[in-house]
């Protein structure tokens, strides 16, 4: 079956339509005729925009099967800062499946996650260490006995499988390109590099021989232009897709729900406490100081973020300081930590949206936007 995908998909990528494009438009910020820079174009089969997990899952699994592919990604790094941590049953399916390394890629995730029992509950209390409102087991038995799906849902936090991706990749060759090393290579040398990270899509232009997509990234604090060519252009940039606005799909639900403030922060002694006396994976803390959902990324780590809601114009980013920030878990957790270490503040929007179409032809070339939605990160990664 690996053979024969790889065949088909060499055979869509080889293919050329003269015709239709006449009927596209540049899709650009500034949509102009002439493509940016005249430098000779980087070839590949396939670009994926967007270094998140799925776009790393697919460069995996096209080079698997035979397929040259680009991953761009306008991040200049790989965030540190916990996201999405729960990976349902179908999305280890496509890791342990499609993959084609099913033991090694379950063992390392089941053997680098916490056990179930530490995270299998939702827990409603007025502080960490005060008065219990209620909880909810959501782990479900079918979720573990393998009769719906032949893979058990994880508990892993999305940096974390991002770092686990990494290796695997480089394992098949695939390497990372950073902003510092994109500066230095030539043009011939952009052909081996496979990940390239503070690289930005800027534009996308269907022409006869396939999708032009224009790219830039900073060099010596100017805008450095570079220009590829692809049969097959993905987006899977995520809710903030650029590949999305450039093609002109649009997104639909709830806008503006809700804003917060995501701290990411580490404390041994909290973890440990948990893990004791009240073990769960989501915390719904309320009380008359502070308000906010305390996520256990891992107990044994003592790695947690709090999502804290804040009201803007009368509240902003600048009045969450780790200080401030510190006191407010305080006031959660029921006691002061002395070991608490704030590592990152980032502020969110909550929206309840989802973009119309997962799917845009261009002829002989096709673009696909990956699922997208723009919600909540206690979500799974699905």
């Amino acid at each position: 079956m690996n053979v024969l995908a790889s065949r088909r998909l060499g055979r869509w990528a080889t293919r050329r339509s003269n015709s239709y494009w006449k009927r596209f438009r540049c899709f650009s910020s500034s949509c102009t005729a002439d493509f940016v820079g005249e430098a000779e174009e980087v070839h590949f089969p396939v670009i994926i925009v967007g270094a998140g997990p799925v776009g790393l899952v697919l460069s995996f699994l096209l080079t698997k099967l035979g397929v040259k592919c680009a991953v761009l990604d306008k991040s200049p790094a790989f965030s540190r800062h916990p996201q999405a941590h729960f990976i349902n049953n179908r999305s280890m399916e496509v890791i342990n499946i499609f993959l084609h390394s099913s033991e090694a890629w379950f063992k390392d995730i089941q053997k680098l996650q916490p056990p179930l029992d530490f995270w299998r509950k939702f827990i409603y209390c007025t502080s960490v260490s005060g008065y219990n409102l209620g909880s909810v087991d959501h782990m479900q038995s079918q979720d573990f006995e393998k009769k719906i799906s032949p893979e058990c849902v994880a508990h892993y936090s999305q940096y974390k499988l991002i770092q686990l991706l990494l290796r695997k990749l480089e394992n098949l060759g695939l390497t990372l390109c950073t902003p510092d090393e994109l500066q230095q290579l030539s043009h011939c040398l952009l052909k081996d590099k496979r990940i390239f990270m503070g690289l930005e899509c800027t534009s996308i232009k269907p022409i006869a021989e396939g999708i032009k997509v224009g790219a830039c990234f900073l060099k010596e604090g100017k805008l450095e232009a570079i220009n590829f060519h692809c049969s097959y252009l993905i987006g899977s940039d995520g809710a903030r897709s650029t590949v999305r606005k450039l093609v002109g799909i649009k997104m639909q639900g709830e806008h503006n729900l809700k804003n917060l403030i995501s701290v990411h922060f580490l404390s041994k002694d909290l973890g440990e406490y948990l893990l004791h006396k009240r073990p769960g994976m989501l915390f719904f803390i309320f009380n008359y100081e502070a308000i906010g959902v305390l996520v256990a990324h891992d107990l044994n780590e003592g790695e947690f973020v709090l999502q804290v809601p804040y009201y803007p114009p009368q509240q902003n980013i600048e009045d969450f300081s780790s200080k401030v920030c510190e006191e407010i878990i305080f006031k959660l957790v029921g006691w002061n930590l002395e070991d608490v270490q704030v590592k990152d503040i980032k502020p969110w929007v909550m929206h309840a949206k989802l973009q119309r179409s997962m799917f845009h032809a261009m002829g002989e070339s096709f673009l696909w936007a990956m699922l997208l939605t723009a919600s909540h990160p206690l979500v799974a990664l699905e």
